[in-house]
Order: C-alpha cells, then sequence, then structure tokens
C-alpha cells in the first residue's frame, strides 16, 4: 500500500522532470476523519473555512497536503456534490446567487447542474 509519502515524492519527480508550473495534486476519499495523516492541514483546525478550489490552489503552488470536509469547506455546490451535506436544490440556487456566479435567477436556472 502506497503512503502519503510516497504520493508526495511521485509528485515532486513529475513537477521536476515535466517543469509543470504547479505541483500535481492527488485526491485520496476518505470515509472517517481518522484517515487523515499526522501534518496534515486543515482549515477549520486553525478557525477557518475554504472553498475546495482554494484547498486545489494551495496545494498546486505551495505543495501543502490539506484535508477537506464539510467542517473546513463553505463552498455549497461542492458540499452537495461530494456529499457532504444534503441542500435543498432552493438553497443551492440562493447559495449560487449570493456568490455571484450567474448575473440573475434566469441565469442560474438555465444551469445544465440545476435542470
Amino acid at each position: 500500500m502506497k503512503t502519503l509519502d510516497d504520493y508526495k515524492k511521485a509528485g515532486q519527480e513529475l513537477y521536476h522532470r515535466l517543469h509543470i508550473s504547479t505541483y500535481p495534486v492527488a485526491i485520496k476519499y476518505i470515509k472517517d476523519v481518522s484517515e487523515i495523516p499526522q501534518g496534515v492541514l486543515r482549515p477549520s483546525a486553525n478557525g477557518q473555512k475554504w472553498s475546495l478550489c482554494q484547498a486545489f490552489t494551495y496545494a498546486r503552488r505551495w505543495g501543502w497536503s490539506v484535508a477537506m470536509t464539510s467542517d473546513d469547506n463553505f463552498c455549497t455546490p461542492s458540499s452537495t456534490t461530494h456529499g457532504w451535506e444534503d441542500i435543498s436544490p432552493e438553497d443551492q440556487i440562493k447559495s449560487q446567487m449570493f456568490q455571484k456566479w450567474h448575473k440573475d435567477l434566469e441565469a442560474e436556472k438555465r444551469e445544465p447542474s440545476m435542470g
């Protein structure tokens, strides 16, 4: 079984051999927070919440190991997509409108994922 260090080493090798501008990101889905390795950053441990996109950005730009659960994530769409929260379609639309992803309610309703 591969360890977190094995994946970090593989990522560093890819980064240096391919000369890519950001670190590659590997994602592991867990069933319980007890599976999160020691030393992995969780925003909620510092009283913060990030969007899942922010976690990916921090991992890619700075090579951070980040664990995200519903306690760490403020992004409604990613929380519902990953099954962390059960949110009604109406609340999903309100979230998207609040975040200003679309110009108005009609534009939001035309979004394929909302249909």
